[in-house]
C-alpha cells in the first residue's frame, strides 16, 4: 500500500489530508511538551491549551486561503475571535505566552509562501480543482503553508523550565 502524502484519510467519516492531520498531530504534542515544561500548569489544561492552538492554527490557515479564493470568511474570523478569548483567558491564569523573534521569522516565510502560492496560480487550480475535478493541485509549497499554519503559533509559546 502506498502512502500518499497529499491524499485524504477518513477518521469518523470525516475526509482530512494526511498532511493536515501530520501537521495538527505534531503541533498538539510539541504544544503539550513545550507546556509541560511550565510546571505550573496541571496536565487537563496542558492538553486544553494545546488543542485550542492546534484550532486556532488551522482556522488562521483556512481563514486566509478561504479568502484569498474568493469565499466569506466571516465564520472563521467568528471562530478565530472565541478560540482567541478563550486563548488569552488561559493565558491570563498560566502566562504560558511569551514573545520570541523566532514567530516573527515564521509569519515573513508564511507570507512569502502565500504570496508565492497566489502567484503562481495555486489558488485558481485548488479552486478549479474543488469545483471541476481538475487535477489535484497540491504540491510540497502547499505542504509548508499547511505546516506553517499550524507550527506558527508554537513561536509565541513560552519555552523556559520553572
Amino acid at each position: 500500500m502506498e502512502i500518499n502524502i497529499f491524499g485524504f484519510i477518513e477518521i469518523f467519516g470525516v475526509r482530512v489530508h494526511l498532511w493536515s492531520l501530520i501537521a495538527m498531530v505534531t503541533t498538539f504534542f510539541i504544544g503539550c511538551y513545550l507546556l509541560r515544561r511550565i510546571k505550573k500548569i496541571p496536565l487537563i489544561y496542558n492538553i486544553l491549551i494545546s488543542t485550542v492552538i492546534v484550532q486556532f492554527g488551522n482556522h488562521s490557515y483556512e481563514m486566509i486561503w478561504i479568502t484569498i479564493i474568493g469565499h466569506n470568511p466571516i465564520a472563521y474570523i467568528l471562530s478565530m475571535c472565541f478560540i482567541l478569548f478563550i486563548l488569552l483567558l488561559l493565558n491570563y491564569k498560566f502566562r504560558f505566552f511569551s514573545f520570541k523573534p523566532v514567530f516573527v521569522y515564521l509569519v515573513i516565510i508564511q507570507i512569502i509562501v502565500y504570496l508565492i502560492l497566489y502567484l503562481s496560480g495555486h489558488y485558481k487550480a485548488i479552486k478549479l480543482w474543488m469545483y471541476s475535478g481538475g487535477p489535484d493541485p497540491h504540491n510540497y509549497l502547499w505542504l509548508l503553508n499547511k505546516g506553517l499554519g499550524f507550527w506558527i503559533w508554537l513561536g509565541v509559546v513560552r519555552t523556559n523550565i520553572e
